[in-house]
């Protein structure tokens, strides 16, 4: 009994099919990409789609500091809270340069962390850029500080060569996050002033910080501030700045933050900037020492944040006035 010779047919035909399979593949994340980017500026999944909706006068961005130290309803009228824990200066400057056009907004307050431009891509809160790195697709600024984010405890951050690969894919950048975005296109949430209030008191009393010698800045600051400053000239908006208390301790008056701070106030000087950094009173020295304002060392609770916001009101008011417009 003679045997069939081996036929080419099934590996053609099974070539054939791997082939439409990659094809579908490739075109389910290119059209899934395309999608996700046509609706996530307007989902309240992305911080742009939440500031957005709020279409605030007054923006605040920064850190968990300042997330939990400004609260909207003791501070000025119309004010949206968009800093967000865990995040940096890199955050703030990214939000603002890919904030679309809002007409009510006029001043954003900057809650500082003078390390942030002392670490600069060495910070453990640029690795948390990631969470908005659908942005990256058509702001390569950000995708190059993406690319910084692979090893944000290194001396000498690793610069990821395969980023601009990444970006290729539609879908890389809603990994984990494209069912919210969908959902919150869909279904905007109402994410009233933004402010998250902690509730309790640290423990112990409160101890004073002492200051050290001045800290030299990242080589890298100089590009991250300049990026800050493109985007409040871009917006036309008055740029205030503040490092909020913390426990024992005022940012602005420790001696290792002065270059920080001096090259935030070079990079800004062509910008309506008021720099609340210069800023000192009495009531400040008394409300670092009083334990009742703080849930932990760095972050207000509840009744502090209402305390801090009614005075920082005031003195935005009186420091910081809007040019022919009531603040």
């Amino acid at each position: 009994m003679t045997q069939t010779a081996p036929s080419s047919i099934s590996a053609s035909s099974l070539a054939k099919a791997l082939a439409a399979i990659i094809v579908l593949v490739l075109l389910i994340d290119q059209l899934g990409g395309l999608f996700l980017r046509r609706i996530y500026l307007e989902s309240t999944s992305s911080p742009i789609g939440r500031i957005a909706r709020a279409a605030p006068t007054n923006l605040v961005l920064g850190s968990s500091t300042a997330k939990h130290a400004i609260d909207p309803a003791a501070f000025l009228p119309a004010t949206y809270n968009a800093a967000e824990n865990g995040q940096s200066l890199y955050f703030a400057a990214a939000t603002l340069r890919n904030l679309p056009p809002i007409e009510t907004l006029q001043r954003v307050i900057i809650g500082l962390d003078p390390d942030d431009i002392i670490s600069g891509y060495r910070s453990d809160n640029v690795r948390h850029l990631w969470r908005i790195a659908p942005l990256a697709y058509r702001d390569q600024v950000l995708r190059d500080w993406l690319a910084q984010a692979k090893a944000p405890r290194a001396d000498k951050p690793t610069t990821d060569p395969l980023i601009d690969l990444k970006f290729l894919s539609g879908l890389f950048p809603y990994r984990r996050i494209a069912p919210s975005v969908v959902d919150q296109w869909l279904r905007p949430r109402d994410t009233g002033d933004g402010y998250d209030a902690l509730d309790g008191q640290m423990d112990g009393a409160v101890v004073l910080r002492a200051g050290g010698e001045p800290i030299e800045i990242a080589d890298e600051a100089g590009d991250l501030l300049s990026a800050l400053a493109d985007a409040v000239r871009r917006h036309n908006l008055q740029i205030v700045t503040v490092t909020t208390p913390l426990a024992g301790y005022l940012r602005e008056q420790d001696p290792r933050f002065e270059p920080a701070l001096q090259a935030m106030r070079e990079a800004l000087a062509g910008t309506d900037h008021c720099d609340l950094t210069l800023y000192d009173a009495p009531w400040l020295q008394s409300f670092i020492r009083n334990p009742q304002h703080f849930w932990d060392g760095p972050h207000l609770n509840r009744q502090g944040a209402v305390a801090y916001s009614t005075t920082l009101a005031e003195v935005v008011r009186s420091e910081c006035p809007l040019p022919g417009a009531a603040s």
